[in-house]
């Protein structure tokens, strides 16, 4: 097939196979967004159903009728369900569900346009539940010095009621694994007042140790040789 001009003709073919790929993908669109959205309404269809101690069935029916969702289920599944009341006013289909399988062994599902209901699966009677895996702990550094800002080695850092600890190096530096960012933590050294430190999550810690009164007592020999204790005030 040719089409004809004052200058000429030329084939019309390829225009012809362009814009039948352009309908096609057109096509191809347009469905798929008739599809989604047919899929998205379907928790967004409106119940109204008010029943009392009525049978699971009777409520299948009741949300058929107004969505047109078909309920798909095993009757033995189905003798296992205790009977429903239910008062709903313009609810989703997903509130509606909710409502109606509360408290109910089965549990249901929506597959395209249909309801799937089985039974629900409870955990066996006596099974050990399976606790949380612990929380990671929480690494802890600082600097023990004395007051005058003398690094402290050798002082005992522990976390108040028992668990991790560790000393400090020659520098005065430590460093220590908690299990709490709240622990207590407990530095101690023989000529210093122990000193209790509460954290307030991680981070580096400054801790200053005052000495002890008994250890801030010196012996003096006087002139005539006596010994005597001096204490510093």
């Amino acid at each position: 097939m040719h089409l004809s001009t004052s200058r000429g003709s030329f084939p019309c073919h390829g225009l012809i196979s362009r814009q039948f790929i352009i309908a096609m993908k057109l096509s191809c669109l347009f469905l798929f967004v008739c599809c989604l959205h047919a899929f998205s309404e379907g928790y967004a269809q409106r119940v109204t159903i008010k029943r009392k101690d009525a049978s699971i069935e009777e409520i299948f029916r009741a949300i058929t009728k107004q969505t047109g969702y078909t309920f798909v289920y095993t009757k033995s599944d189905i003798q296992k369900a205790r009977p429903v009341t239910v008062s709903l006013q313009d609810a989703t289909l997903d509130e509606a569900l909710r409502a109606c399988f509360n408290q109910q062994p089965l549990t249901a599902g929506l597959i395209e346009n249909h309801i799937v209901v089985k039974e629900r699966i409870e955990p066996p009677a006596g099974s050990i539940p399976v606790p949380p895996p612990p929380p990671a702990d929480i690494s802890i550094s600082g600097k023990v010095t004395d007051a005058n800002g003398k690094p402290l080695e050798n002082v005992s850092v522990q976390v108040k009621g028992g668990g991790a600890g560790t000393t400090t190096d020659a520098q005065g530096n430590f460093s220590l694994n908690v299990p709490d960012a709240k622990a207590t933590l407990v530095f101690s050294s023989i000529g210093y007042v122990s000193r209790e430190v509460r954290l307030a999550g991680t981070g580096s810690l400054n801790v200053t140790l005052t000495e002890s009164a008994a250890s801030m007592q010196t012996v003096v020999v006087t002139a005539l040789g006596i010994k005597r204790e001096q204490k510093s005030l």
